[in-house]
């Protein structure tokens, strides 16, 4: 279940530059939270999730027109940092849970697969940093139309990777746990049965023992 909603939450993430983190974060938050009662990891992404949301807002406000992020530059800059390090920060997490997982059920392709979109996704954010710092000291020049907009190709490919890949693990984490889970549930029931029927064996033969002796 939780998968579903943070998967949800995770495409609204195409909608970012017109403020989808406003959806995006409190979705991917609680989606992240309940997945934590199969990993405590998934724990950290959610709070990191939160972080998205202050850039969402500005940029909600800024397409309805209620500012100009050119009109307000410190906040502009310290909300897209803010967003840079929250995605960065739950990546890292919710990804290096996966890949935890995967360790854990011995699926070497979905481990492999967790941490290379992990040093993908590390990769574009880093470049994000990187360009926002080179084109706001102007030293990108003309080239800087050039580098935002392969940032941007990146950035929208990076979305659609990592959303389908949080629909695979949905698929395969929750129905692996809920199966392991559902195993343990059953070796349980079939513990007590045959407690429960030792017991009434044990008693019958006291019963039996009793009887002889009269």
């Amino acid at each position: 279940m939780g998968f579903g909603i943070a998967l949800i939450g995770y495409a609204f993430l195409l909608l970012n530059e017109m403020g989808g983190a406003v959806l995006a974060a409190p979705l991917l938050a609680y989606g992240l939270f309940l997945a934590s009662r199969l990993e405590s990891g998934f724990l950290r992404a959610s709070v990191c999730s939160l972080f998205l949301l202050p850039r969402g807002i500005l940029q909600v406000c800024s397409v309805i027109g209620a500012l100009k992020l050119e009109d307000h530059p410190t906040l502009n800059t310290a909300t897209y940092f803010i967003n840079l390090a929250a995605w960065l920060l739950m990546s890292y997490f919710w990804l290096s849970t996966v890949a935890k997982i995967a360790k854990d059920c011995n699926a070497a392709k979905l481990e492999r697969q967790a941490r290379n979109r992990l040093t993908f996704t590390a990769f574009f954010i880093m470049l994000s940093f990187a360009a926002f710092i080179l084109n706001l000291t102007g030293v990108l020049g003309g080239y800087g139309y050039i580098v935002s907009s392969a940032q941007y190709i990146l950035q929208y490919t990076v979305i659609i990777v990592n959303t389908i890949f949080m629909h695979t693990c949905f698929v395969l984490i929750t129905s692996e746990r809920q199966f392991e889970k559902d195993k343990q549930e059953l070796a349980k029931e079939h513990a007590k049965a045959l407690e429960k029927r030792h017991k009434e064996q044990q008693e019958e033969a006291e019963r039996i023992a009793r009887r002889k002796k009269r």
